[in-house]
């Protein structure tokens, strides 16, 4: 067997598997539905030259580069398509027993590329975003590009209101960390207006990257820079600001990198002290992070003794790998049960504050 066969034969079985079989998932002994805020859509062939390096890395490095570019770009492509065969996004949200997926557009050219409004609004006016009740499988959040920023303001706004014009589209991504934007450049508050003005909630990245580490970095100041486009703290003045727009703190500002900065005390202290702070518990719960589940346990125990269970909302960062959407799922069920979570607190995080957060009663 070739090496190239050797390492594609487990994506490739995982594609086929039949183990794709759609499954409710139940809590405490009882049926209970979840929304994953949290996916990424796209192709491979759009990433950025860091993202493709990123991916890359999983194969073996014996392996050409004209072959990684060649095997990445089939599965990856039916990985990162709402409606891919075998392992598209919403065939992986059926199987993990999931009502409702996000799709986040995101504008950040040099790591994970590109996923336009445009294309995301595309995937969500197919006629396959139906289940098999009729209602929808996926819902979006909108994004901007944020380079040139001084020049292409006015442009990316009116972009920005188009999409959310769309009553699928349901809040605002921003990705300072993949742009190495500071969290608290002022020039970007214009978009918490938009948010303010349409009443719609904004998503951040905080906490590190495992696409990039400080090392890659050239010196103390730019490392300096980039840690300022991840850490939570640097948020305050917005979400003072704009005391009724929702900030979403995506990861829980958890350190990918073991780098020394875990921000997740100040993710707390944020949500403790701001009522319009919600919390994000996606990717950190992997199990390449958190393979026995402490991390995750960590979290909803701190979640819970700090009472933010009612601001706290479920995404995974998928979809990652063949299913990986269901595995997240089922750690996060495992946990919420080893700290103690009742089955209605449960509920508030897998599903009912998303709901309220994102108005999705409204969808049709």
């Amino acid at each position: 067997m070739s090496i190239l066969e050797k390492s594609l034969l487990p994506i490739f079985a995982a594609c086929l598997s039949l183990s794709a079989q759609a499954g409710d998932k139940t809590y405490l002994g009882m049926p209970i539905k979840a929304v994953d805020i949290h996916m990424h859509p796209g192709t491979y062939e759009n990433m950025g030259p860091i993202g493709k390096k990123f991916v890359k890395s999983s194969l073996p490095d014996a392996l050409p580069d004209f072959l990684k570019n060649s095997a990445l770009s089939v599965v990856g492509n039916l990985m990162l398509d709402p409606y891919g065969a075998f392992i598209g996004i919403k065939g992986e949200c059926e199987k993990a027993g999931l009502e409702l997926c996000g799709l986040f557009a995101i504008y950040a050219p040099q790591t994970w590329g590109v996923a336009s409004n445009e294309y995301v609004i595309g995937k969500l006016s197919d006629k396959k975003n139906r289940k098999k009740d009729g209602s929808l499988a996926f819902f979006g959040l909108a994004s901007v590009r944020m380079q040139d920023w001084n020049m292409g303001e006015a442009n990316e706004l009116a972009n920005l209101r188009k999409a959310l014009s769309d009553p699928r589209m349901k809040g605002i991504k921003m990705a300072f960390i993949h742009n190495n934007i500071p969290l608290d450049d002022a020039q970007y508050d214009s978009i918490y207006q938009v948010a303010d003005e349409l009443q719609v909630p904004v998503y951040h990245h905080v906490g590190s990257s495992p696409l990039q580490k400080l090392a890659d970095f050239n010196n103390d100041e730019e490392q300096s820079e980039y840690i300022a486009s991840y850490d939570p703290s640097k948020l305050e003045r917005a979400i003072v600001l704009f005391p009724k727009v929702k900030f979403i703190l995506g990861h829980m500002g958890f350190d990918f990198n073991k780098e020394g900065y875990d921000f997740s005390s100040t993710v707390y202290d944020l949500a403790a002290k701001y009522p319009n702070v919600y919390l994000e518990i996606s990717a950190f719960g992997r199990s390449a992070y958190d393979p026995e589940g402490k991390e995750m346990d960590k979290v909803l125990f701190n979640i819970k003794q700090k009472n933010l269970i009612g601001r706290t909302i479920y995404g995974s960062d998928g979809p990652g790998f063949p299913g990986g959407t269901e595995k997240y799922m089922d750690a996060t069920l495992r946990s919420l049960e080893r700290t103690g979570y009742s089955y209605e607190e449960a509920a508030a995080v897998l599903r009912n504050n998303s709901f309220e957060l994102f108005k999705l009663d409204t969808l049709r």
